[in-house]
């Protein structure tokens, strides 16, 4: 018989340090460096993108974000070359870093307007 459990990821949002119940045990006098959040929600998400090399992959990434609530997302996959930084038309921040001379492989970061 198989012994279901909780996935670890529901564990640690509801458990861990970072869930509100714990940093309202951890602020105070105990420890002055733990600070309440209050109402601020910071939405990370991460995404492998499969590549960016073309303008219409980064117009496609754009549109489907649309759908989404988020603040930063981490990009797997860019397949840029070297170090880029841009901003978009929309406002949002693109900063993307890659092997200089092959379109592999590659990180980057998207940070909403």
């Amino acid at each position: 018989m198989a012994v279901f459990q909780k996935p670890l990821m529901m564990i640690a949002s509801t458990n861990g340090p970072q869930s509100p119940a714990a940093i309202n045990l951890a602020e105070g006098a105990k420890n002055p460096w733990v600070t309440s959040l209050g109402k601020t929600t910071l939405i990370i998400c991460t995404y492998n993108v499969r590549t960016l090399l073309g303008e219409d992959r980064l117009i496609e990434l754009v549109d489907a974000l649309e759908a989404i609530k988020w603040d930063i997302l981490g990009l797997c996959e860019t397949r840029m070359k070297g170090e880029n930084f841009r901003v978009l038309n929309n406002g949002h921040a693109l900063y993307t870093i890659g092997h200089e001379n092959e379109s592999i492989h590659g990180v980057g970061i998207l940070v909403h307007n």
